[in-house]
């Protein structure tokens, strides 16, 4: 019996260890059929999770053009097709604090309806304007702030534009041009003492006048003078100021004018040569003398109740009414 129990106890004992044995090789397969199983997972679903998650991670940390690529790749997976156009949202509104206005309000544009892409686009269009208006570039602000019908108070903006265009205008000696921009403008801010201001020399380039003369010089003192003025440009005019003591011209000075703003006249100086003359009151007669001399000559221009007038030397001219 004795014998009988230990040979139970041995046999017991050789199976427990070939469980015990068995129970590793278990553990291992079980871990090996996990770890496929988890590959297996991973290749269908984990990658492409793993992506989405970094690419959420880029367009939190504002790494926006990394995101796009990422979300781009990945069609419509989970919120992928959202994220994309969060991502492209955010690096358009970047793009707008660098002051890039115009790529920004593109970025904006392609987003269309999404959130509020469309008022962005336009606030950058108008912060682009501004930004030309400020730098001094009127033309291209007023075609700017043309576009934006009427956003904000872009319809001032574009009249501020065409006053400013007019100042330059005047400054470039551009009188016809500047002219009609304030005629434009109305009563806008100081368009009309502007207007007024330049009125004069806008109406001599206008007329055009050739030939001044004054009848009641011609008769007492048997001379003539005759200014002439030319339009080379808009930022030219060449007067010529011609004079004679009946048949014998006894001067002819050649003059630039010069527009002055505070005076409303075209005013021009310098030396001329001329032959002297002086009035004989005891036979009423002009006795011209024989010697000439380079004297400085002085006159302007301007223009009054519809004529043009000339003052030079000192001695008012008279005005012309008619132009040849």
């Amino acid at each position: 019996m004795i014998e009988n129990k230990s040979e139970d106890v041995i046999v017991t004992q050789e199976l427990t260890e070939k469980k015990r044995s068995k129970k590793p090789l278990i553990i291992v397969l079980i871990s090996v059929g996990a770890t496929l199983i988890l590959l297996a997972v991973a290749l269908l679903l984990g990658i492409p999770y793993i992506q989405y998650c970094q690419a959420v991670n880029m367009m939190e940390n504002g790494r926006y053009e990394d995101a796009i690529i990422e979300f781009e790749g990945m069609g419509d997976y989970l919120k992928s097709e959202e994220m994309l156009i969060e991502s492209k949202y955010l690096l358009a509104k970047r793009t707008q604090t660098e002051a890039q206005y115009v790529k920004a309000s593109e970025m904006f544009k392609e987003l269309g309806e999404y959130k509020d892409s469309k008022l962005l686009a336009s606030e950058c269009d108008y912060l682009y304007a501004s930004q030309l208006l400020t730098a001094g570039d009127y033309q291209k602000a007023f075609e700017a702030f043309g576009k934006l019908n009427g956003y904000k108070d872009s319809a001032d903006k574009i009249l501020e534009c065409k006053y400013l265009m007019a100042e330059k205008l005047i400054d470039e000696g551009k009188i016809v041009l500047a002219y009609n921009e304030l005629t434009a403008l109305g009563n806008y801010g100081n368009s009309k003492v502007l207007l007024k201001s330049i009125e004069p020399t806008y109406k001599l380039i206008i007329a055009k006048p050739k030939l001044f003369v004054n009848k009641e010089w011609e008769n007492v003192y048997k001379a003539r003078v005759w200014v002439t003025t030319k339009v080379i440009d808009e930022n030219t005019l060449k007067i010529t100021v011609k004079g004679s003591d009946g048949a014998d011209d006894h001067s002819t000075k050649k003059l630039e004018g010069k527009w002055n703003e505070s005076t409303g006249k075209i005013e021009f100086s310098g030396k001329a040569y001329r032959t002297l003359g002086d009035w004989d009151d005891s036979t009423g007669e002009y006795i011209e003398k024989t010697y000439c001399e380079n004297s400085n000559v002085t006159g302007y221009i301007y223009y009054k109740n519809g004529c043009m007038h000339l003052i030079y030397d000192n001695m008012d001219y008279g005005y012309a009414d008619v132009f040849s």
